[in-house]
């Protein structure tokens, strides 16, 4: 990380969200004796970092009502073109460990494995990340077919929130550290 972190603050400002789904991984390492993640641990440093990322969170991820399947990807494949290790790494267990694929990246590349809504889905990042401004009617005509409006509207919101964090991993070079993999 580029930056230091206090560790009496971050057990403090955690402590606040033991208990809140958006933190439940992180929950669990704290419980075993472990930090949060590196992530967390920079947000709790500033004053309501993790109350902004418990807020947003609860909209779209865990919360919302997309499928985790359908988050999950949506967060590798963003992750994957925006090159956030922390984000792609971190996701890639927790697919693992909620049984979303033993691969999931494997299966952002072959849309043959994908259902029709996960492929809608990707595509739809792909065309956003590709140009927001310009996606094609074409991808939200697939994606009217497969999902409410409300979840195109989530899935929109999703992708930016993931970008965000992706920009905030990046820029302080947070690392993931292979931590939820062992819990």
């Amino acid at each position: 990380m580029r930056i230091s972190v206090e560790p009496d603050v971050v057990q403090r400002e955690f402590k606040k969200f033991k208990d809140d789904p958006v933190f439940a991984e992180s929950a669990k390492l704290v419980s075993q004796g472990h930090d949060p993640v590196q992530m967390l641990q920079a947000l709790a440093m500033i004053p309501g970092g993790l109350d902004t990322l418990a807020a947003a969170s609860s909209a779209v991820y865990p919360g919302g009502t997309l499928d985790q399947t359908t988050k999950e990807l949506v967060i590798l494949e963003a992750s994957r073109l925006n090159d956030c290790q922390f984000c792609l790494n971190s996701h890639i267990d927790i697919c693992r460990a909620t049984g979303v694929s033993d691969d999931p990246v494997k299966l952002l590349d072959e849309s043959h494995q994908q259902t029709a809504p996960h492929k809608a889905a990707i595509d739809f990042v792909r065309a956003a990340m590709d140009d927001s401004n310009s996606i094609d009617d074409q991808i939200f005509d697939e994606l009217n077919i497969h999902f409410e409006e409300t979840q195109v509207i989530e899935l929109a919101l999703l992708l930016g929130y993931i970008n965000m964090l992706n920009m905030f991993n990046n820029c302080l070079q947070i690392r993931y550290q292979g931590d939820y993999e062992s819990s």
